[in-house]
């Protein structure tokens, strides 16, 4: 009596737990309870193995999260006594990678290659049909699974069919087309980012300022090309790329360069030394990874979803560093929403590989759907935010350009009215300047005074550095010259140091000073500037400091004669072409003797990279 009790007891829990098919033309669902346990045994699939203790699912409205590794899938069918004339097929929905299906205990097929080492090359998951046997009501369908992915496979939806094979193909075919239906969307906002990537990277070849533009470009491509890089063991239908885990983590590295030189040179700051020592240590973590790939440990297998999240939070602690070290612009909130768009769109796609994120991360039906979608709209609107930010940021810097470069127009007019003329009209004497500056206002000059005896003042020099703070050194130089009474190059110098120093913001200035008598006679006081040369010669002149150093300095004069005096700046001497070979003193001393405006186009036509000066003195007769 107490058997039967429970004899009858076990069949009601059976029937339970068993899914009953009551009838069907040609197609019918197969709802209900499904068991799910982790690891594996040959015994999970016979019939009378007893999976009562097993995860129960509810099939449909449950999602199905196979861990990674092997595990089991297991439900029991009941099908009516009437059935079609035609085979029997079932449809099993996507699950994993890689399954082999058995039903009441005969493996009947498989999808993908469960045995693959460490899961390379399987198939991506999707739904597959297998036929089953004829000769029995009572179906025991028990699936032995392998995920190897990073990607976590989410199926809610009716759970399988069983059918025929015409019905079946019918519903495999609409599956398909449903998935490539949604993967429209995705392909069409990749595109677009690819697109706008592409646009940013090729900009600065028209535009030498558009660095900015160079590194985000950089970034979305490298992340588009990082979710081709994951999908293609899929695309490729199971064949083995040893390469594509070598791929997936050297672009993440790639991704997190340029996230840093992208934000860097739009913040216009650098790392701390923390942050720089982070990232140094993911990208030697990555590049350990990449070259560990290669073996395809199987432990990384699942650490490649923690890799990922990593790489997230290391974007999120280099923008944060970064901003915080900056001065806020107008920019600002466009940027740190920008950020939040891309971050946020990765947050959620690392749901997907990671199992300590996707646990915090409210999915619903669609999950995987929805998650990619994230990413992609967040990509695509981190490109226009970007956009908009490095539009608005060169227009203004535009602006500030324009600015600079008026007041070094004027500049460059002040300079032009504060320096004489090419030719310099003195009695007795026949002089020529040529003043080439490197950029629209120099630091070099030259002066010229002539004397009421007859005889004649030059002045050559040079302001170290260069641009508009040279040239306002400059205008200093010549109003301390245009109000010197003295005719001595000595107290000359001296009273140009003692008017410089402490006023120069750390600089110098070189400077060669000349008195020509009539009576043949030049005497020549130097304050570190090139010597001069004579019919053809270099002058051996007592050196000095240069002026604006220190107070108190005496200038020796030294007395010399000839025909033609030729003064240089280091500008002439320091020419270097592209061989990286300087013009020299040689060359220069070779030239001395001709006209002003050819010395200085020689010392051009080689390479210019400082202000040329050169100015010519003859006597006549």
């Amino acid at each position: 009596m107490k058997l039967a009790i429970l004899s009858a007891l076990a069949m009601t829990a059976l029937h339970a737990q068993t899914i009953e098919v009551r009838g069907f033309s040609q197609l019918a669902p197969l709802q209900g309870d499904w068991k799910i346990s982790a690891g594996d045994d040959p015994r999970f699939a016979a019939p009378e193995y007893d999976d009562s203790a097993w995860q129960t699912v509810r099939v449909p409205g449950a999602e199905i999260r196979l861990p990674l590794g092997l595990s089991w899938i297991r439900f029991h069918v009941y099908l009516p006594d009437q059935l079609p004339a035609e085979p029997l097929k079932l449809l099993l929905p996507p699950l994993s990678n890689a399954y082999d299906l058995f039903v009441n205990g005969t493996q009947v097929g498989s999808f993908g290659n469960l045995w693959v080492a460490n899961g390379w090359g399987n198939r991506f998951p999707t739904s597959a049909a297998f036929d089953i046997p004829a000769n029995s009501r009572q179906l025991t369908i028990a699936i032995r699974n392998r995920r190897s992915s990073r990607l976590r496979i989410q199926f809610t939806g009716t759970g399988a069919w069983i059918g025929t094979a015409e019905a079946l193909a019918a519903k495999q075919h609409q599956n398909e087309f449903e998935v490539r239906w949604r993967s429209v969307g995705h392909l069409a906002i990749m595109s677009a980012t690819a697109m706008a990537g592409l646009f940013f990277l090729i900009l600065p070849v028209w535009r030498r300022d558009a660095t900015d533009y160079f590194w985000c470009g950089c970034f979305l491509l490298v992340g588009n090309l990082s979710r081709v890089v994951a999908a293609t063991p899929w695309m490729l239908d199971g064949l083995a790329v040893p390469p594509i885990d070598f791929c997936f983590y050297s672009l993440q590295a790639l991704s997190l360069h340029s996230w840093e030189r992208l934000f860097r040179h739009l913040l216009g700051v650098h790392l701390s030394i923390w942050a720089r020592r982070c990232q140094q240590a993911i990208l030697l973590l990555t590049i350990t990874l990449s070259i560990l790939s290669l073996v395809r440990l199987d432990w990384m297998v699942p650490f490649s979803g923690y890799f990922f999240s990593l790489v997230i939070i290391a974007q999120f602690l280099v923008y944060v560093d970064l901003a915080r070290r900056s001065q806020p612009a107008r920019e600002t909130p466009l940027m740190h929403l920008a950020v939040a768009l891309s971050l946020g769109g990765s947050f959620a796609t690392a749901g997907l590989i990671n199992p300590l994120v996707d646990r915090i991360l409210p999915y619903g039906f669609e999950g995987p759907d929805f998650a990619m979608t994230v990413r992609g709209v967040g990509n695509l609107l981190f490109a226009g935010v970007m956009a908009a930010i490095m539009n608005r940021r060169s227009a203004r810097l535009q602006r500030e350009q324009q600015r600079l470069a008026q007041e070094m127009r004027a500049g460059a007019e002040m300079q032009e009215l504060l320096l004489p003329d090419g030719s310099i009209q003195v009695p007795g004497f026949s002089t020529e300047s040529a003043y080439l500056p490197m950029s629209e206002v120099g630091g070099d000059f030259y002066w010229a005074r002539a004397e009421a005896g007859g005889g004649l003042i030059v002045v050559a020099g040079d302001v170290s550095g260069k641009g508009l703070k040279a040239a306002m050194m400059v205008s200093v130089v010549i109003g301390i010259l245009r109000v010197e009474k003295s005719s001595s190059p000595g107290e000359i110098l001296r009273t140009l140091n003692e008017g410089l120093t402490g006023h120069t913001n750390g600089g110098f200035v070189t400077c060669c000073c000349a008195h020509f008598d009539p009576d043949g006679r030049v005497t020549i006081a130097n304050a570190g500037h090139p010597a001069p040369y004579a019919d053809g010669r270099e002058v051996e002149v007592e050196g000095g400091l240069p002026l604006g150093v220190m107070p108190g300095v005496v200038y020796d004069e030294t007395v010399v004669s000839g025909q033609q005096f030729t003064f240089v700046s280091d500008g002439v001497v320091e020419a270097e072409n592209a061989q990286r070979e300087l013009f020299g003193f040689d060359r220069t001393r070779e030239i001395s003797g001709q006209p002003a405006q050819d010395i200085a186009y020689a010392a051009r036509v080689w390479g210019q990279n400082d202000d040329i000066t050169v100015m010519t003195v003859r006597r006549n007769g």
